[in-house]
C-alpha cells in the first residue's frame, strides 16, 4: 500500500472543530475507512513516559497524560517525524482495525501537534467500535453540546456572574471528578424578540468520570438554581478534555476553576527515547 494521505480527515478537520455537523461525520468516517498512519509499540530505542500495557499483545505505541493513556495516529506518515523528531515504525490500517486493538479506556488523538488535532475519547471510541451506523449519534452527541446557530457567544466581565461561579467552586472542590470550569455567556431572543441571557458553564471531567455525568449535572443544576430564579437557566457542557469539541467553544477564555493544570499531552515526546 503507498502512503497515501486520508485527505477526508484533513480537508474536514478544522470545519469539524467549528462544529459543522457535515464535517465531523466525515472525520469520524475517515477514520473509520483509513488510512491511518500508527506508531508501533516496539521501536529502535527504549521509551520512556511509557504507559503500562495490558498485555504483550498491545502493538501500537501508547502516551501517559496524567491519568489518560493516548494513542497518536496520523492522516499521513511523514507527520510522525514531525510529530517527535524521530523515525518511528508504524503501521498503515484503519480506525476500524485500530479500535480492535485499543485496551478499553484509552483515547487516540487525531495528528496530534499539527495546528489541527482531534481527541477521540474511550466513549467515542466504544460507539465507533458499533460500526458506521454509530456516526450520527456521536455527531448528534457533539454538535447538541455546541449548538449556537442564531446566538451570540461573549466572554463575560470577570465580575459577572460571580455568584454563581462562587458557588461552583465551593461545590467542586470536593467533587475529583471535575477538573476545570469555564464560563461564557450565551445571548440569543425568545419568540416574542425580546433578548434572552444566560451563562453556560463548561464542565471538564475526567474520563472515568463521563458515566456519571448525569448525577453530576443534577448536583451541578441544583447549587446555582437559586441564583436563576425567574430567569434562564444556566447550561452546562460537558467534555473530558479541553481538546473535545463540545468545549471547544471555551478556548477563547480562561477556566475559573482548574484543580489540575497538565502540559499538553505531546509535550512529554521530548523525553520520550532514553538518552544512552
Amino acid at each position: 500500500m503507498s502512503d497515501d494521505r486520508n485527505v477526508l480527515i484533513e480537508q474536514s478537520m478544522q470545519s469539524a472543530l467549528e462544529g459543522e455537523p457535515v464535517a465531523v461525520r466525515c472525520v469520524l468516517q475517515g477514520f473509520l475507512d483509513g488510512p491511518l498512519y500508527v506508531p508501533e509499540r516496539y521501536q529502535y530505542a527504549p521509551m520512556s513516559d511509557s504507559p503500562n500495557y495490558p498485555n504483550d499483545f498491545v502493538t501500537v505505541l501508547g502516551v501517559q497524560n496524567g491519568e489518560r493513556v493516548i494513542v497518536p495516529v496520523f492522516t499521513a506518515s511523514e507527520l510522525i517525524k514531525e510529530w517527535c523528531g524521530n523515525d518511528l515504525k508504524y503501521k498503515k490500517i484503519t480506525g476500524e482495525k485500530l479500535i480492535t486493538m485499543l485496551p478499553e479506556g484509552w483515547w487516540v488523538c487525531i495528528n496530534p501537534g499539527s495546528e489541527v488535532e482531534k481527541e477521540l475519547s474511550p466513549w467515542e471510541i466504544s460507539k465507533l467500535g458499533e460500526g458506521p451506523g454509530s456516526i450520527d449519534e456521536i455527531v448528534e452527541d457533539i454538535t447538541d453540546a455546541i449548538e449556537t446557530v442564531g446566538l451570540e457567544i461573549r466572554i463575560p466581565d470577570s465580575e459577572e456572574y460571580s455568584e454563581i461561579k462562587a458557588a461552583l467552586v465551593s461545590k467542586v472542590l470536593s467533587m475529583s471528578q471535575i477538573t476545570a470550569l469555564s464560563l461564557l455567556e450565551e445571548i440569543g431572543l425568545d419568540e416574542n424578540g425580546n433578548e434572552l441571557k444566560r451563562p453556560v458553564v463548561g464542565v471538564q471531567l475526567r474520563t472515568e468520570a463521563f458515566k456519571e455525568r448525569e448525577n453530576l449535572h443534577d448536583e451541578l443544576e441544583a447549587t446555582v438554581a437559586s441564583f436563576r430564579i425567574g430567569q434562564e437557566a444556566v447550561k452546562f457542557v460537558y467534555g473530558s478534555s479541553k481538546e473535545d469539541i463540545s468545549l471547544s467553544i471555551f478556548n477563547c477564555v480562561k477556566p475559573f476553576y482548574q484543580n489540575k493544570r497538565e502540559n499538553h499531552w505531546w509535550g512529554v515526546l521530548k523525553n520520550f527515547f532514553n538518552r544512552r
